[in-house]
Formats: C-alpha cells, structure tokens, sequence
C-alpha cells in the first residue's frame, strides 16, 4: 500500500514537472523573467531591423559570423 501511494505521489510530481516545463518554454514566461532580470521593460515596443545584406555571402567565411553581424 505504501509502495502504491508512493508511485502515485511521484506520477503526480511527473505531471506537474512536465506542465511547469511547458510554462518554462512559453513566451509569456520569458517575457516575465526578462522583465525581472531588467532585460525588457513593460509595454515595450520592440523594433526589428533587417540587417543590408552583402553580395558575397555565400563566399564568407562561416565561423566568423559574428564579425558581420557587429562590425563598425
């Protein structure tokens, strides 16, 4: 008897493990914790720009991404 409630008590625990991970990967949630973590402000407008791109994309060299995206 005590093994059977135990399984049921942990098969509970399982289901609200895999609920809060699924809460954990919603955007809500992540909007909320960037806002405690002060990387997002409430009611923010959020502008996306679109980067120019360059001729010769296909020719540069993949490793070095990060230099395209913040150069000068």
């Amino acid at each position: 008897m005590v093994l059977k409630n135990s399984i049921v008590d942990l098969n509970i625990q399982k289901q609200e493990l895999i609920l809060l991970r699924e809460y954990l990967n919603t955007e809500a949630y992540i909007y909320d914790a960037a806002i405690k973590l002060g990387y997002s402000f409430e009611n923010e407008q959020v502008i996306d720009i679109d980067f120019p791109k360059q001729q010769n994309m296909n020719n540069a060299d993949p490793s070095n991404w990060w230099r395209r995206e913040f150069r000068n």
